[in-house]
This record gives structure tokens, C-alpha cells and sequence, in this order.
């Protein structure tokens, strides 16, 4: 008996109103399991992506999705329609292709095309790109709706700064100047034009009691507001891109005068050249770029985040890890510890226990394993191409020898056949050619010993924090300090990615040799 088919099922979003004005996730399930069920499919899982763009291409839902159906050689990959699936012509290609080579075949409800149609691929690749003019059409009229708005004096929305309000005029508001507040923004760029720090400035307004709508000021809060072009009264538009949140030159911005200023703007570019003297310079940015644990840090007395901050000693600049909470307000115990000493000192813990004989071993035996796969799956869809490339060329050439024996063919029904098998053979060439232009993973030959220092070594001479700190990141989950305790709760087998590995919770005693700038742990 033939076995069942399998499926999963994927519903996607972009906001809470495409939700109600279109079909809602819940709504895409329910129709796409009644799919299922009229194809004979057992579905195992369910993926969904809330409130993400089609056009981005990284979507922890579908990524989900497309890892699950490789791994359990799903038949089907079910969703409401193609737009669901992506708005982009390149992901929906490459989305397509990756799940084509699982074995997978995409089958939307609405707008399916029976991949056994000759020009299937033309139409879905017309598809493909109608649905992305749509998502950018709409972006670019939203974008200019928003202008507009902003020109004719109303607010877009979000939480107005500190200074404004957000007063109804009709069914649209307008930004308003709270005056009570905006005596706080002007003395904060008057403070810092006089040459105030910004850590100074909050921590003046903190003693006062002057809070920042009933939250405490931070350094953090006050460059934001020396940096906010609202105060001006300009909003600005485009800083991203709206699909990936990725930065746009500052050439593309959009800039538009949209309500009443509070800061004149000679003031406002006086501080903003500030700002940029003011900004630590370094070839790999800030001091907090500079630090491995940055950002997986937590304190486990109050189990906030632990950053870093900066003391000046008699020749240098000393930077250490200490708890937010306290530097903030006062609200916990310090966990001061100098950031240089404590990252040599964890770096070395971690790399020790990581390279070990045995993770050694899983890690080669996993690597070869993956090139024997990788080459298994090469020669396979090698063969598949020349094979289909050979039944292309085959059918081509009875066609010529038909018209070679002078037998009468209407132009009309040959020509479409060899425009067809052209294209198709065109398109098989392509993939030969991307899967030739990977390069061949071969199997690692050297000894434990000799692969323990190597991978040592590449943590070790790394060129900078940043690169060791993207690394740690991949495993460690987080690392809680605990008085004189340290905590790493990392993950092993994400480096090995193989079954059997237990994670290790590993309490170690943080207690190295104190300098002259370093502050005893709790």
C-alpha cells in the first residue's frame, strides 16, 4: 500500500490590519487543512509568521517551515495563496528552489498551478513578480500618504517625545508643544552646549528628581533626545527599509517640516557637531563592540542586563562589566568587574571545555559525514540534470528530423515546441552550473590534537572581539553572574549540530587576580 502523503502548513501576515481587512492567520489554517485533507495529506505541523513582510527573506517561520520539511521529507508545503508565500521575486525563487530539491512541492490553495504545466514557470514567475510590485506599490503609497500627513501638519503616530503631545484634530491628530516638558529638552541642549556630558546630564537631572515622564534619565536617553530631529519640528522618512529594517544612506532619507519646533536649528546643529567630536573613534566602533560578552551578560541578583561603563585611571581608559540596574538607579548590588580580565579569563574556560578530545571527534566525524552527504546529493542531482538534459535534446532532434524528411509541420505548432525546449534546456544548464560552482566539501585529515589547536587558535588570534563574540553567541545562552560565581549556560552540540550532546551548565568560580583596577566581585 502506498504510503500516506505528508504536509505542513504555513500562514503569514504583515500587520493586525492586513489580519482584518484580509484573511486572518487562523482563517489561512482552517481553509489550508480542508487542502489537506482533499489531497489525502496528514499534516504534522503548523508555521506561521505574524506581523512579517513577504518580502523579507529571512522569516523565522518559514525558515522553520523549510528545516522541518527537510528533515522529515514532507511531500506538501501548504499555504493560502502565493502571496502568503513571498512578495519578493527572489525569495519566492529561492524559497521554490530549496524546497524543489528537499523533494517538497508548494501548493498554495487559491492560485495553485499544476507544476506539470509547460509553462507553469513562466506563470509563476509572473506571479511572482505581480506580487511584488504589489507590496512595493503599497509601501510607496503608504510612504507617500505618511508625507503628506506630516506636511499638512499631522502626526503618523507612535509615542510623541518628551516636549509633545499628540492632540486630536478631527479623526487625525497633531504634534502640540507641552511646555512643561519642552523646558526640559531646551535645558538639556543648553547643559550640554555649555559642555555637559550626556552621563552627566542624567545624572544631574536624576538628583533633581526631574524624571523623563516618571522614568529615570540615563546617558542613553539624553543622546537620543540631542540627536532627535523632532525637536526642530521635522519628521524623517525612509531611514529603512520596511521589509528587513535595514538602514538607508542618509541621502535617501526623506525630510518634511511638520509641526512647531522646540529647539531652534542653529542650536540643534551645534549639538549635533558635538556629538559626532564627541563620539569615541575606533576601527571597530564604540568601547562596547569592543568586549566578548557584551549583551549575553545578566546579573543573577535581580536578573537584569549587565553592560559595561568606563573609568578613567592615571594613564588610560579602564572599562568594566557591571550591573544596569545599579548604574541606572541605585536598584542592586554593583558586579564591577574589569571587562579585558574577565573576557581572557572566560574566552579560556569556554575554549578549554569546548575543544575537547571527545567534541573534537563529533565535530570531524560530523564534518565528514556532511561531505559525504553533500557529495552523494551532488552526484545525484548531477545525473538528474544531464538525464533530463539528454530527453530535451533527444525530443529536439526528432523534431529537426522531421523537418528534415520534408514532412509538412505547421510553423505554428513546431515553433512553441522548440521555443520550449529551449528554454527548459536553457534552465537546466543554469542549475548545472550553480551546482558546479559550489565548491567540493572535502572530509577534514588531520589529528585531534592537530584540529584542537587549530580551532583554538582561530579563537584565540581572532582580529577582533567582535569576531569571538559572534562565535560565543551561536551556543551561549547566557551568562549570569552570581557574587563571586559565574554561571555559562551554553550549548555544545549547536557547535557539533549533533543529537546526544547534553547541555552543560557549568558554575565556575570567577575570583582572578585583582589589579589596581579591579573592583572586588559580590
Amino acid at each position: 500500500m502506498d504510503r500516506r502523503r505528508t504536509a505542513i502548513i504555513y500562514a503569514r501576515v504583515s500587520s493586525a490590519k492586513q489580519a482584518k481587512e484580509e484573511l486572518p492567520i487562523a482563517s489561512q489554517i482552517e481553509v489550508t487543512m480542508q487542502r489537506a485533507l482533499e489531497l489525502g495529506a496528514t499534516v504534522l505541523e503548523v508555521f506561521r509568521d505574524d506581523g512579517v513582510s513577504g518580502q523579507k527573506s529571512t522569516r523565522n517561520g518559514m525558515r522553520r517551515a523549510i528545516d522541518f520539511c527537510g528533515m522529515h521529507q514532507v511531500d506538501l508545503f501548504l499555504c493560502w495563496n502565493s502571496a502568503r508565500f513571498a512578495r519578493d521575486h527572489l525569495a519566492d525563487g529561492n524559497f521554490r528552489g530549496e524546497l524543489k530539491r528537499l523533494g517538497t512541492e508548494v501548493v498554495e490553495v487559491v492560485d495553485y498551478i499544476d507544476p506539470k504545466n509547460h509553462d507553469a514557470w513562466f506563470f509563476r514567475g509572473m506571479r511572482a513578480l505581480i506580487n511584488e510590485k504589489y507590496a512595493k506599490d503599497v509601501a510607496r503609497d503608504t510612504t507617500r500618504s505618511l508625507i503628506k500627513n506630516a506636511k499638512d501638519g499631522f502626526f503618523n503616530g507612535g509615542r510623541p517625545p518628551l516636549g509633545y503631545c499628540a492632540e486630536q484634530a478631527g479623526k487625525r491628530r497633531r504634534l502640540v508643544i507641552v511646555e512643561e516638558e519642552a523646558v526640559i529638552v531646551r535645558r538639556v541642549f543648553r547643559l550640554y552646549l555649555d559642555g555637559k556630558g550626556c552621563k552627566s546630564i542624567a545624572t544631574m537631572l536624576n538628583a533633581e528628581g526631574v524624571t523623563k515622564r516618571g522614568a529615570p534619565w540615563s546617558k542613553g536617553n539624553v543622546a537620543l533626545m540631542l540627536a532627535n530631529e523632532r525637536y526642530i519640528g521635522t519628521t524623517v522618512f525612509n531611514r529603512r527599509n520596511r521589509a528587513d529594517r535595514a538602514d538607508h544612506p542618509e541621502s535617501e532619507w526623506i525630510r518634511t517640516q511638520s509641526h512647531a519646533p522646540i529647539i531652534d536649528v542653529e542650536t540643534f546643529e551645534r549639538a549635533q557637531a558635538m556629538l559626532q567630536t564627541r563620539a569615541p573613534k575606533s576601527e571597530c566602533g564604540s568601547h562596547r563592540s569592543q568586549h566578548v560578552f557584551t549583551g549575553l551578560m545578566r546579573c543573577a541578583a535581580c536578573d537584569g542586563a549587565m553592560t559595561t561603563e568606563s573609568a578613567t585611571g592615571r594613564t588610560q581608559t579602564y572599562h568594566y562589566y557591571n550591573c544596569a540596574r545599579f548604574m541606572k538607579r541605585g536598584g542592586c548590588a554593583t558586579r564591577r568587574m574589569r571587562a579585558d580580565v574577565f573576557d581572557n579569563w572566560l574566552v579560556g574556560e569556554l575554549v578549554e571545555q569546548l575543544f575537547t578530545e571527545e567534541r573534537i571527534r563529533a565535530i570531524m566525524a560530523s564534518i565528514t559525514e556532511g561531505a559525504r552527504e553533500w557529495a552523494t546529493h551532488r552526484e545525484t542531482e548531477r545525473t538528474r540534470i544531464v538525464a533530463a538534459m539528454r530527453k530535451i535534446e533527444a525530443a529536439q532532434g526528432r523534431l529537426f528530423d522531421v523537418l528534415e524528411q520534408g514532412e509538412k509541420v505547421e510553423a505554428s505548432v513546431i515553433a512553441p515546441r522548440l521555443k520550449q525546449h529551449r528554454a527548459t534546456l536553457a534552465s537546466l544548464e543554469r542549475e548545472l552550473v550553480e551546482l558546479e560552482a559550489v565548491p567540493e566539501v572535502r572530509p577534514l585529515k588531520m589529528g585531534l590534537a592537530e584540529a584542537a589547536a587549530f580551532l583554538k587558535g582561530m579563537i584565540y588570534n581572532a582580529k577582533s572581539p567582535t569576531q569571538v563574540r559572534t562565535f560565543m553567541a551561536g551556543f551561549i545562552r547566557e551568562v549570569r553572574v552570581d557574587g563571586q560565581k559565574v554561571i555559562i549556560d551554553f550549548q555544545p552540540e549547536q557547535i557539533v549540530n549533533q543529537p546526544g550532546l547534553q547541555l552543560v551548565h557549568s558554575p565556575k568560580s570567577w575570583l582572578p587576580d585583582l589589579g589596581s583596577n579591579q573592583g572586588p566581585a559580590d
